[in-house]
C-alpha cells in the first residue's frame, strides 16, 4: 500500500519478546522471529507494527523497542537501532481524590508503557468483573467496592489509555485522640527475589515510571503535623514522597523511577535493597495530628 502511494518501506526482521535478547554481529544465526516495516522520512524514521489491530500508529512497545532489527535492502541489508522506550513513554500516573468522611474515592489513572498494552483490550470487552480484578491486580490493592469506571481513548494513535473509577475504600484511616492513621494506596513495583537465592544479574530492558497525586479531605478536622518527606536515590533509580497540609486537605505527592539497565550479580544486593526500600516504605501508614 505504502508503494503504491509512493512511500518507501523496508522489510525489518527482529526478535520479539518480552526480553531483549543480544545479537551477535560477528556470528550468522537465526536470530529474528517477528517482522515489522521501516519507513524512513526526510528528518525521523517511523516503525510500524503491521500484525496487530490495535497498536497506535508508530509505536514500538515492550515487545520490540531497545533492540537490534534487520533492514532488508537488497545488496544494502544493515543492522539498526529500534529506539527504546523513555522513561516518558512507561509514565503510569495515578490521583486520587479522597472524601474521608464519606470514604468516597475518585480514581483517575493514565496508563502507558506495559501497562497500557496489558489494558488496551479492556476497552474493547470491558466487563465488570474483569475490570474490577485488573483494577485490584495492577492499579488498586486494599479493600474497596467498585462503584462505576469509564476506560478512554484519546484517539487511534495515542499510546494512553485513562481510567476513571469511583469507589468506596474500607478503612482508610484510624483515629486515636488527636492523632490520625491513613492506610496509603501503595504502587505495586516488579518483586525480585532475595539475594541469598539469586544466582545471576538483573536485565530491565525498559524503566518503570509512576506517578501519584493524592488529597484527602476532612471535613471536620484542622491538620497540624505532616510526615516528614522521603527522598531515595540511587544509580537504580529514585524514590520521592512530599507531603502538604492545606487547609483540612492533606497533599500526597509521590514519583517512582526504575531505571532500565543491566546489572550484575554481585551489585544484586544493593539493586535489592533499592527496592525493598521502596516497598517498605509504600506499605507505611500515614501519621496525621489533628488540634
Amino acid at each position: 500500500m505504502l508503494k503504491f502511494i509512493g512511500i518507501k518501506s523496508y522489510y525489518t526482521l527482529i526478535q520479539a519478546g518480552d526480553k531483549v535478547i543480544d545479537i551477535d554481529e560477528a556470528f550468522p544465526s537465526q536470530a529474528f522471529n517477528h517482522v515489522i516495516l521501516t519507513v524512513p522520512l526526510a528528518n525521523d524514521t517511523i516503525f510500524l507494527e503491521c500484525t496487530s489491530k490495535n497498536t497506535p500508529f508508530g509505536y514500538m512497545g515492550t515487545f520490540t523497542q531497545g533492540r537490534k532489527a534487520l533492514l532488508v535492502d537488497e545488496n544494502n541489508s544493515r543492522l539498526i537501532n529500534i529506539p527504546p522506550l523513555t522513561t516518558e513513554k512507561v509514565l503510569c500516573n495515578r490521583n486520587f481524590k479522597v472524601n474521608m468522611m464519606t470514604s468516597d474515592v475518585k480514581l483517575k489513572v493514565e496508563e502507558r508503557g506495559y501497562n497500557y498494552e496489558h489494558s488496551l483490550y479492556l476497552t474493547s470487552e470491558v466487563n465488570k468483573n474483569i475490570v474490577d480484578k485488573y483494577i485490584r491486580n495492577n492499579i488498586l490493592s486494599g479493600s474497596y467496592d467498585l462503584s462505576d469506571f469509564k476506560f478512554i481513548v484519546e484517539d487511534r494513535d495515542s499510546s494512553k489509555i485513562t481510567l476513571n473509577a469511583d469507589c468506596k475504600v474500607h478503612n482508610l484511616y484510624k483515629e486515636y485522640g488527636k492523632n490520625l492513621i491513613i492506610t496509603p494506596f501503595p504502587i505495586e513495583i516488579t518483586s525480585y527475589e532475595s539475594p541469598d537465592k539469586r544466582v545471576s544479574g538483573v536485565q530491565l530492558d525498559y524503566p518503570e515510571f509512576y506517578k501519584d497525586g493524592a488529597v484527602y479531605s476532612f471535613s471536620d478536622k484542622d491538620l497540624t503535623k505532616a510526615p516528614d518527606n522521603i527522598e531515595i536515590t540511587s544509580k537504580y533509580g529514585r524514590y520521592d514522597v512530599m507531603y502538604e497540609i492545606k487547609d483540612r486537605q492533606l497533599f500526597v505527592y509521590k514519583s517512582i523511577l526504575i531505571y532500565s539497565g543491566k546489572y550484575p550479580v554481585d551489585e544484586y544486593v544493593d539493586f535489592y535493597k533499592f527496592i525493598s526500600a521502596i516497598k517498605n516504605n509504600e506499605i507505611k501508614k500515614i501519621y496525621l495530628e489533628t488540634l
